[in-house]
């Protein structure tokens, strides 16, 4: 006999990926409990004083091709048995973001200082 969860489980199983997809998300969403009221604001403060550090050149910003191969060292480090020959292709700086149409942009890193401006 079938517990009920693997019933649903089944049921879902049989329907097409955008509505497995959203049933995902919404059960992943449910794990975390309620939304935190103070999120959206939190969030809107860190941006402007992130943009308020770039245009005080205050921020340290790193070149693309130097962030890229960071990531994927971390990712290499993080999973056991990829070697370098079983890792994806290199990211390209001319690939867009995920889920958009802009292309990256390398970033010179900005010496500190106000002479600068």
């Amino acid at each position: 006999m079938m517990k009920p969860s693997d019933e649903v489980l089944a049921d879902a199983l049989r329907l097409d990926a955008k509505a497995r997809a959203e049933i995902a998300a919404e059960l992943l969403a449910s794990l975390d409990g309620p939304p935190d009221p103070d999120a959206e604001s939190a969030w809107e403060a860190e941006i402007q004083r992130r943009v308020a550090d770039i245009e005080a050149w205050t921020a340290e910003l790193e070149p693309w091709e130097k962030v890229k191969r960071r990531i994927e060292r971390e990712i290499l480090d993080r999973s056991p048995g990829l070697s370098a020959a079983a890792s994806p292709p290199p990211m390209s700086s001319s690939q867009p973001f995920a889920g958009t149409k802009h292309k990256t942009r390398a970033l010179a890193p900005i010496p500190k200082g106000p002479s600068r401006r």
